[in-house]
């Protein structure tokens, strides 16, 4: 028997075939809750995203008594806002931040062409835990033969549970 994989465009729901296949990673937008999203989209759906370039300021205010927030601003606009002050020369003269993003501060560090630190999504604590890449053939089947068990340390950890009956994850998994 032989399972075939077949990748969905997640803006068309049209199959994509590996060559055509491009991954979006959605960091930032007003519907995600803390964590970035993957889409699967073709290449041509992928340069559309590409055809407008906005230069963008993105910043994280800190101020006694009040939660943190996040802002993105337009380049131009931010430096107009201190128009008698060249804010470039104020940015590259600043203190930097260790581990000034969120996803950086996530990654693991390893050594380039290293394994170590890597997550063996084949295993009975990681297979059907969304990440980043393509589903293997061998997470695929142990998602499959062991759906119940996958699904209650999914919830039980708070991420998504896989519908066999959803076209994604019928496409992921092999349903």
């Amino acid at each position: 028997m032989a399972v075939r994989h077949v990748i969905v465009s997640d803006i068309s729901g049209s199959d994509i075939d590996d060559d055509e296949h491009a991954r979006v990673v959605v960091t930032d937008h007003p519907s995600l809750r803390g964590s970035p999203v993957e889409l699967d989209v073709s290449v041509a759906e992928a340069e559309r995203f590409q055809t407008s370039r906005i230069d963008l300021v993105t910043l994280e205010i800190h101020a006694p008594g009040t939660p943190k927030r996040h802002v993105a601003i337009e380049a131009s606009a931010f430096a107009g806002l201190f128009p008698d002050l060249d804010l470039d020369a104020v940015v590259e003269r600043a203190r930097k931040v260790p581990a000034s993003s969120p996803a950086a501060a996530r990654r693991p560090r390893t050594t380039a062409g290293s394994r170590a630190g890597r997550i063996d999504y084949t295993s009975p604590d990681h297979a059907g835990t969304v990440h980043r890449g393509r589903v293997t053939d061998a997470e695929a089947a142990y998602v499959r033969d062991h759906l119940d068990a996958v699904n209650t340390r999914l919830a039980a950890s708070g991420e998504r549970v896989i519908d066999p009956n959803e076209p994604k994850e019928k496409a992921r998994y092999g349903f």
